[in-house]
């Protein structure tokens, strides 16, 4: 993930810099603005083939990085669902450790939900662990 985020930076900065050379053709070129009754008009015809061509790369850079983005911000919160899950499964345990002890549930009842609720705690804890090992796995 690390090495993601660092690439994602790298494709920023050079999206950036053709940005820059970008403002600066516009800069150097002489564009012909007219003003009329209509508005102004400009001719943009003296741009030419490399303006056309850095307007893609800066797409093409743009389109890179929200990808990136969004992978890294999927991820996150794929892990903040899971942990909320394992919470949700925690109080529902709690509710039913409760229900048992004021004798609102049955014993049998009571084993049945207990060893559904760790099983799937188990199975969310080891899905955290995964995915956060694979989050932080660059930084060891």
């Amino acid at each position: 993930m690390k090495l993601l985020i660092l690439f994602g930076f790298a494709i920023l900065f050079v999206s950036t810099f053709f940005i820059f050379f970008l403002l600066d053709s516009l800069t150097e070129k002489n564009i012909l603005c007219q003003s009329t009754e209509a508005g102004i008009f400009c001719n943009f015809r003296e741009l030419g083939l490399s303006f056309v061509l850095r307007l893609i790369v800066i797409g093409i850079f743009t389109a890179i990085d929200v990808y990136i983005v969004s992978i890294m911000f999927g991820e996150i919160a794929f892990v903040g669902g899971l942990k909320k899950r394992y919470q949700e499964l925690l109080a529902m345990k709690r509710i039913a450790e409760k229900d048992y002890y004021r004798k609102e549930i049955d014993e049998a009842t009571f084993k049945k939900l207990i060893l559904g609720y760790e099983k799937e705690l188990a199975e969310v804890r080891v899905k955290i662990r995964e995915k956060e090992r694979g989050l932080h796995e660059d930084d060891e």
